[in-house]
Parts: structure tokens; sequence; C-alpha cells
């Protein structure tokens, strides 16, 4: 292992660092049998994956392959509920950003695994590519170097107090490693000083680093996210990379795009591209969310509303979104479309989140629903699901309560409305990443935890 460590004044433009960086991932990654990390003092080291694991022969148990999100907490460290529920969403995020850029297929998941380490962080942090397999093998019985009767995996290490360390590398047929620390997703102030300690960074570095395991190298193309980490909302895998990235062994068929996404990070805008941008009214605005911002709403009257007749269903729906709500009392609106029409409506009912749907039968329609306890001024992740058959309801990706229901739902003209609808039905909280798809998602699709 070869090491190359570069000091930078912290008050040197951040651009002049990224040239460094570049530099450093440019001069170090050759090849796929490279594995590129780099530290927050910018120290680049090369590893290369162990020459038993070097094989790229694609077999049957190649199509189990999948990527496994691990928490690693070292010995004298911890997560809060908190901010494990920070990492939930984070993970949405990066699940979202491949699914948008991968236009045939879809990475599989597995639920995040919480990996109590043997040392403390500043042993990991000097032993990250030698100890972290290993720990990986003793305690879930897989290695992501090797092959494994039971399937390939790619492992997603997210470490705490790891701080700036990233790297990424992979093979074909589903095995790898991916390393990212934590700490500019779940403790801003610990990195504060440090110009990659933003929440926006930590997205593009788990990218970055979980497309090295996808077997991506490094480019010139400043606007693919392989160049650098950077801002992972207007950076993008270029034709070749989304190309490769699919030959992957851990991907599946595509599933379902949505019709509309909010994530309220940086305006009100519509992120699925297809137009369904929210117009905020009588106060409503963007404050503090779990991760970067969220949508706020004072229980009175505030609302953020499409324009007219847009995102309408037929015979499947599935409404995601993450809430805080100051009060369960009462009726109260996160996303609906509802009222003369009525059509679909997911909010709190009397201390309980509620999915209700609106089936065609006479002026307001039937109405058919399911309830679960909702909680307040704690953030949950509620989401309701129409197959045509069944209605489900989950909360923090544990089904809660299901029903029988068929039939195409009934249509309606109205704007979708979040936050409120009609105005006595007031929302008093926070909303953040509301996703509304046409289809029935499944689990596997929806929840990395």
């Amino acid at each position: 292992m070869k090491h190359l460590k570069v000091n930078v004044l912290l008050l040197m433009m951040v651009a002049t660092i990224t040239l460094i960086v570049t530099s450093c991932e440019q001069e170090t990654l050759t090849d796929l049998n490279e594995t590129q990390t780099h530290q927050h003092d910018l120290r680049c080291t090369v590893m290369e994956i162990p020459e038993e694991y070097k094989s790229v022969e694609v077999d049957a148990r190649a199509a189990q392959a999948r990527v496994a999100p691990i928490v690693l907490i070292p010995s004298g460290s911890s997560v809060s509920n908190y901010q494990r529920r920070q990492i939930q969403q984070g993970l949405e995020n990066v699940r979202n950003w491949y699914q948008r850029e991968l236009p045939n297929k879809d990475i599989k998941w597995e639920k995040v695994r919480y990996l109590y380490g043997e040392h403390n962080a500043a042993y990991y942090r000097d032993n990250v590519w030698g100890v972290i397999p290993g720990e990986i093998q003793e305690n879930f019985g897989w290695n992501p170097w090797a092959s494994n009767s039971s399937g390939n995996r790619i492992a997603l290490v997210l470490g705490r107090d790891l701080l700036g360390w990233a790297g990424g590398n992979g093979n074909i047929d589903g095995r790898g490693v991916a390393i990212a620390g934590l700490e500019s997703l779940i403790d801003l102030p610990q990195v504060s000083s440090e110009w990659w300690g933003t929440q926006e960074m930590w997205h593009g570095t788990v990218i970055h680093e979980l497309g090295h395991a996808l077997t991506l190298p490094h480019n010139n193309d400043p606007t693919s996210i392989m160049q650098f980490h950077g801002n992972y909302k207007t950076r993008h895998l270029n034709a070749s990379e989304r190309t490769q990235a699919q030959g992957s062994a851990v991907m599946m068929s595509k599933g379902p795009k949505p019709i509309a996404r909010w994530t309220f990070d940086s305006n009100f805008s519509d992120e699925s591209g297809l137009g369904n941008s929210l117009m905020p009214k009588n106060g409503a605005y963007r404050s503090t969310g779990l991760i970067e911002k969220a949508g706020r709403f004072d229980g009175s009257n505030d609302v953020a509303e499409t324009a007219g007749n847009r995102c309408n269903v037929s015979n499947q729906i599935t409404i995601s979104a993450w809430v805080k709500p100051s009060s369960t009392s009462g009726l109260q609106t996160i996303i609906n479309k509802w009222y003369v029409k009525d059509s679909y409506f997911l909010g709190i009912n009397n201390g309980q989140f509620e999915f209700a749907l609106a089936f065609p039968g006479g002026y307001w329609g039937t109405v058919k629903s399911v309830k679960t306890t909702a909680k307040r001024n704690q953030w949950q992740h509620v989401v309701g699901v129409y197959d045509g058959s069944k209605m489900k309801i989950y909360v923090d990706g544990k089904l809660k309560a299901q029903r029988s229901a068929s039939g195409n739902l009934q249509q309606s003209n109205r704007p979708v409305s979040i936050g409120s609808h009609p105005s006595w039905n007031s929302f008093k909280g926070s909303i953040d990443l509301v996703t509304l798809y046409d289809r029935a998602v499944s689990a596997e699709q929806l929840f990395t935890y």
C-alpha cells in the first residue's frame, strides 16, 4: 500500500481543493483492481483487491447479488434513533438518485444492518480496508470480496467517526466494498470546518463510491458524478456509465418511476421531471428537515399545491412521505387529492396515520381506508400502497395494517395538496421527501432499512 498526503490550508478556496482531490484520484486509480480512498486530510491510499477474489466470472449465484448497507459503529461510538432516521432518509436519497439515473435497471437493496465494531474509530481509520471485510464475515457470515453460495453482495459501509474516509471498488458479479464516513450527514458540528462537511457532499460521496463498487472508474466528464463527488443533484451518470453499471449483477428489472417527488431542499419543485411543482400558499415555507430542508406547515391554512388535474392515478397508487407532526389530534392532510371529487388521501385522523382511497359510487365516492398509530414530535416514514386488490400502510418500513379493496380510484381534477385542504384539515409540523407513484411499489423497492 502506498500513501500520498496533501496538506491544505483551511482558508484555501474550495475550487482549489477540488482540483487537488480530483488530481489525486486520477493519479492513483488506474484500473478496476484498485480501490481509491480519500480522508479528511486528503490522504489518498491505494489497495488492490485480494488476489483470490479478482475473478469476474459470472455464474448462477450472481443473479442473487445485492447492495447491503452496513452502518459501522466503532467501540466507544453510538448512533441515536434520530441519527438512524437521518441515515434511512439518506439511503433513500441515494436509492432515488440511482433509480433516476439508470434507464433500464434498478439496484437490488438489502435492508440496512448495524455492525458494532470490535475496535475504536481511530483504529478503523488506520486499518479501514484490512479490518472491515473480516468483521462483516464474522458478524454476517459473508465476505464482500468472496463469491457466496447464498448470493454475492456489495457492502456499502457507512462508518461512525470515520470522518472523511471514502472509497470503493467491486466486480461485475456483485462483489465489492464502498465506504464513507457518516459525520457530514449526521454530525455536522464535528466537521463544520471541513470543506466536505455538508450533507450534499455526503450524498455525492456515497453515490460516487458506490459507483466504483459497481465497477465505474473516474473520468474527466464535468457533468458526471464519477468525475467528482460534487453536487449530486446536478451530476449524472453519462451514457457509458449507465450501460456499465446496468451490467452489474446487483441490478434488478426497472421498477416504477415516480409521477412526482418533492424534497423541499431547494424549493417546492417536482424532482420527478414531470413538472408537478408545488405553489406554496398562506405562509407555507421551507425549514430545517431531517436532512437539509422540509416543508413547514402551521396547522391553520398553510398549503402547497400543484396545478389542477395533475398526478391522476387509476387502479394502483403508492404514496411515501417523511413527517414530523407537532400534533396528532383532529384531521390533518399530509398529501391528498380530495373533496369533490375525492380520490386519495394520506394524513392523520385523531392520533392515527390514515391512508384513504375513494372509489366510484355516489356524489362523494365510496371511501375505504387503513389506519395505524401516529406519534407527535418525531420523524416517521409513512407509506400507503394500493395494488388493485389490497390497501396497505407502512410506518418506518413495517407493515402496520392492510385490508382488501378492488377497482379503479375515483377520478378528480383537483390539484394535489400538501399540508392542507380543505383548510380545516391543516397539518401542523414538517413534511419531507413526498413521493407519489401511479403504481404499487414493492417493499423491496421502497425500503433500504
